[in-house]
């Protein structure tokens, strides 16, 4: 599901957006991530109370991801299946 910022008229990190998309799917928090390459998507993600994993090599540098200190940092695409696993097996 995708909404645009423009359709809800709020910018990231207000967690409005990523709320809807959890209600309209009718899924709970628990059981979603916030997957992004931006500061700004790990902050949505703790606004809205749900996990965030950050992947390295998008457009925020390495070091700007550390900072927000996401539940989960990926340096590559096998990576993210390998925790993702391993976080369905939790």
């Amino acid at each position: 599901m995708i909404i645009s910022a423009q359709e809800i008229g709020y910018y990231k990190p207000d967690p409005t957006g990523l709320l809807s998309i959890i209600d309209r799917l009718k899924i709970k928090k628990e059981e979603s991530i916030y997957i992004g390459d931006m500061a700004s998507d790990i902050l949505t993600a703790r606004f809205a109370g749900i996990s965030s994993c950050a992947i390295s090599g998008g457009l925020d540098p390495l070091k700007f991801l550390e900072i927000e200190k996401p539940d989960y940092l990926i340096h590559g695409f096998d990576e993210m299946l390998g925790a993702l696993e391993e976080r369905k097996r939790k």
